[in-house]
Formats: C-alpha cells, sequence, structure tokens
C-alpha cells in the first residue's frame, strides 16, 4: 500500500516537474520581451507557489538549466518567497 502511495507522489512530483520546466521555457521564449516574460507562464509558476520553488531549486543545483532559463527560475524563487519588487 505505501509503495503504491509513493509511486503516486513521485508521479505527482515528475508533473509538477514536467510542467515547471514547460512553463520556464514558455518564459525564456518571451525573455526578449521583458514584461512579456511575466505574462501567464511566469504566474502560472508563481501560483503554484512552494511547490514550484522546490522544483526550481533543485533543478538549479543539479545544474539542469543553464542561461536565461536558470536566471528566470532563480527570480521567480526569489518572486515566491517575496524577495523581489513583484506584487503578489
Amino acid at each position: 500500500m505505501c509503495m503504491l502511495v509513493s509511486g503516486c507522489t513521485d508521479s505527482v512530483q515528475e508533473t509538477a516537474r514536467d510542467k515547471s520546466v514547460e512553463l520556464l521555457q514558455k518564459c525564456v521564449d518571451q525573455a526578449d520581451q521583458l514584461d512579456n516574460m511575466k505574462g501567464i507562464p511566469y504566474q502560472t509558476i508563481l501560483a503554484m507557489e512552494k511547490n514550484a520553488a522546490d522544483i526550481l531549486i533543485d533543478l538549479h543545483e543539479y545544474g539542469t538549466l543553464q542561461g536565461v532559463a536558470d536566471d528566470i527560475a532563480m527570480y521567480l524563487v526569489w518572486d515566491i518567497h517575496g524577495e523581489t519588487d513583484m506584487q503578489k
């Protein structure tokens, strides 16, 4: 029984991770226009709050993200924790 629950948890985490990476890539695609970068994909990740922050930190620490994607991910983490000028 525990293995089934554990498997579900892993699946949910993988789904959240995949969704975060997909949305982060959309932010990167829009990064040439800073105002647009903080559009719907950015706001969607921001709304995921701590779950997204944990995922983005893991991706950063494991070196999964590079360049602009890593920069945006870290800005999102700061934004989620209220450490930027972005209003929630």
